[in-house]
């Protein structure tokens, strides 16, 4: 077998992959059953490494490929060995080795035909890819802090579907469940698009906040249900067919419930079934009737200004050009014209040629508007006794007019006015007089309304209770259903019994919470942050899940919503300074308020840092 030597260098190019993210690759080819370097794949390693900026957000991920010569456990030793080899020289030269990822496909990824020598020295080859992400701003990098956290599914809308998503969390629909904004049943297929924040990091990159109005909220988790047809329209549930969505925990809270928000920055709690109501059926109302509402067009005059005479305007006579002085038309001499008299005088000599021959000009525009003048001044009193006497005129004709649309239009429309009125205003008199002459009767009624209901309050008090009664009754039911029906379409497990599982026809942002007990000491957290517009600033308790978004005020500081201040929490902000994620997590201390400094960081070590945060 020909076992010559087969080496090239390939340098791509580095697309843009997104907004943030930047890649170049490299692919070095290696002789036959070698795994070692030679002379010009380190000179080719040493430009690349020259050409890429090994600082900020930036990983390397080196793969190795082998041709198909020999076995299968052989040729991904040997492809590994050559990964290896490269990834060592990458640490040799500052690359820190948490940010090198290695993998190897032996014979398995070919680029080329194995049937020839050309074809197998191009699949003998190690492909390095450098990734680094420089961010725009602030939205890129939560952008960059959200991947994975939403996916697309597309559903039968005629069928049952349960859809799981990569954090553990499950939605189901029932068949014939969507309609679109009109209530017909949707037949074609539904994109759903389901979002999962059940950790902090997540919530962080979304912009959530765990607040109900002024109250606070502890979360177990959130999610976001968006469903939209074939054509792109916004697809709703039917009122009697609701989704149940279930949330991983691994212990089970007392007195959570299901809050829902289209924002997820200010959380609703889901009203339970309507239950009776045990307060007043009856109220006391004695106010007196209101006066009709009448809605009629008046119509407005409107003077018809076509025509009307202009004044004339008084001639202004025109201002004579001023004649040039000896030296008011010559530039200011510059300071080294001691040494070149002869050429100042030069530069003098034209300003004032230069300066005759514009007075020249302007005289003769000066003529022109002088004549006009004088032939306007002529005639300017002949046209003010014109205009007066046009003026007159217009004003009768005007008269004239105004007088003949009150005749014809006005007052024809006003008598109908008066008789539509009429019948209103004697109806509403009538009204008044009949509601002050029951006045006694109608409070003797009230009375006895509530003598009445006084009497059956201890029964409807029972019936609420009963009624309460079966609808918790009736809650644990449809769980028992639901985990039935799930286990039917091979959708849940032993382990689901311990999710948390709601039911919602309301699709958006849906929270696991229940209100913190605001029994403890109050007060808002105001941090220092140098560029408060371009930070992105969060209070996060250490000991509950809770977290709150701090918002700039005037002076440039970040306040929180007031929050219980006995509680563990750290200031947890990040921002983009030249591209680069800045990341700064401060301890929360009593009755000192923090100043934010902010350090380089990237995309994993802002997610690292907000999953160490116990309670989140």
């Amino acid at each position: 077998m020909d076992r010559h030597i087969a080496f090239t260098l390939l340098l791509l190019g580095s697309p843009q992959l997104t907004a943030s993210t930047t890649q170049q690759q490299l692919i070095v080819h290696f002789e036959k059953d070698v795994s070692s370097l030679n002379e010009e794949a380190i000179n080719a390693l040493d430009l690349f490494l020259a050409s890429i900026p090994i600082q900020g957000d930036y990983h390397f991920t080196v793969e190795g490929h082998t041709d198909s010569d020999g076995s299968s456990v052989y040729n991904d030793t040997l492809a590994s060995a050559r990964a290896r080899t490269v990834r060592a020289y990458l640490l040799d030269h500052g690359t820190d080795p948490a940010l090198v990822d290695i993998a190897f496909r032996g014979k398995r990824k070919p680029v080329a035909s194995n049937a020839n020598e050309s074809g197998m020295s191009l699949n003998r080859r190690v492909l390095i890819t450098f990734t680094r992400n420089v961010f725009a701003n602030i939205d890129e990098l939560k952008e960059a802090l959200r991947e994975g956290s939403v996916q697309h599914f597309t559903v039968d809308p005629r069928r049952d579907t349960v859809l799981r998503g990569r954090a553990g969390s499950t939605v189901a629909f029932s068949a014939s469940a969507f309609v679109d904004a009109n209530g017909n049943p949707i037949s074609s297929p539904v994109d759903v698009e389901l979002t999962e924040a059940l950790g902090a990091l997540e919530m962080v990159a979304f912009g959530l906040s765990t607040r109900s109005n002024d109250r606070l909220l502890e979360t177990d988790g959130m999610v976001q249900v968006l469903a939209r047809d074939a054509a792109g329209n916004q697809a709703q549930l039917r009122s009697d067919a609701p989704m149940t969505v279930t949330m991983p925990a691994p212990v089970l809270k007392p007195g959570m419930q299901l809050f829902l928000s289209a924002t997820g920055t200010n959380w609703t709690v889901a009203a339970a079934p309507p239950l009776p109501s045990i307060g007043y059926s009856v109220a006391w109302s004695d106010g007196p009737p209101k006066p009709p509402v009448f809605t009629f067009k008046i119509p407005k005059y409107k003077e018809d200004q076509r025509g009307k005479p202009m004044r004339p305007v008084q001639p202004i006579m025109p201002t004579a050009p001023r004649l040039p002085a000896e030296r008011t038309q010559v530039a200011k001499d510059p300071w080294w014209g001691f040494l070149r008299p002869q050429l100042i005088e030069e530069r003098r000599r034209k300003a004032s040629a230069h300066a005759e021959k514009q007075y020249a000009s302007s005289l003769k525009r000066y003529q022109i508007r002088l004549e006009r003048y004088d032939r306007e001044h002529a005639e300017f009193p002949a046209a003010a006794e014109k205009y007066k006497t046009s003026v007159v005129l217009w004003d009768e004709q005007k008269k004239l007019e105004k007088e003949q649309w009150q005749r014809e239009v006005y007052e024809p429309t006003m008598r109908r006015h008066d008789s539509l009125a009429a019948p209103l205003a004697a109806k509403y008199r009538a009204e008044l007089a009949a509601w002050e002459r029951g006045g006694p009767a109608r409070y003797a009624e009230y009375r006895a309304n509530v003598t009445s209901w006084d009497q059956g309050r201890g029964e409807r008090e029972e019936e609420y209770r009963a009624k309460q009664a079966a609808w918790e009754e009736e809650r644990a039911a449809q769980l028992k259903k639901y985990v039935r029906w799930a286990e039917t379409t091979t959708s849940a497990t032993v382990d689901e019994l311990s999710n948390y599982v709601f039911n919602t026809t309301q699709l958006g942002w849906i929270n696991c919470d229940r209100f913190y007990n605001q029994s403890q000491r109050m007060q808002p957290v105001t941090a220092k942050v140098r560029r408060p517009n371009k930070a992105q600033v969060y209070l996060v308790f250490t000991e509950m899940r809770m977290l709150l978004n701090m918002t700039p005020n005037r002076n440039g500081d970040h306040v929180s919503p007031p929050a219980p201040v006995d509680q563990p929490a750290v200031v947890f902000a990040f921002m983009v300074i030249d591209g680069q994620a800045q990341l700064c997590v401060q301890p929360l201390k009593p009755n000192e308020k923090p100043v934010l400094e902010f350090t380089p960081s990237t995309v994993a070590e802002v997610g690292r840092r907000l999953a160490e945060l116990a309670g989140t």
